[in-house]
């Protein structure tokens, strides 16, 4: 559930590479991007976004930062954040981030 109180500064600093369900997938695919243009498989086999310096593929990083598939973003993405950790825009760490790197 999204935190309703909480404001973006976008600064970008939530936009590391989520995991995808396959409506994700297909939502990006509908803005003209291949599967093998911004997709990752881990270990498991589960889909992510490509990323860039440590960061989602899409972040767009100017003075303000944005996502440049914004309206076909991810469901993980939609929902952000749900707890922040004392509240700043980095979001709790899950005890399955650790397999990842995260």
């Amino acid at each position: 559930m999204p935190n309703n109180k909480f404001k973006c500064k976008k600064c970008g600093e939530c936009c590391y590479s989520p995991r995808l369900s396959k409506k994700d997938i297909k939502r990006i695919e509908k803005l003209g991007f291949k599967k093998e243009e911004f997709i990752e498989k881990d270990f498991r086999n589960f889909s992510y976004i490509k990323e860039i310096n440590g960061y989602c593929m899409f972040l767009k990083r100017n003075k303000k930062a944005s996502c440049k598939i914004y309206k076909a973003r991810p469901t993980i993405c939609r929902l952000y954040p749900s707890k922040l950790i004392n509240n700043n825009c980095k979001a709790e760490k899950l005890a399955s981030d650790k397999l990842f790197g995260k």
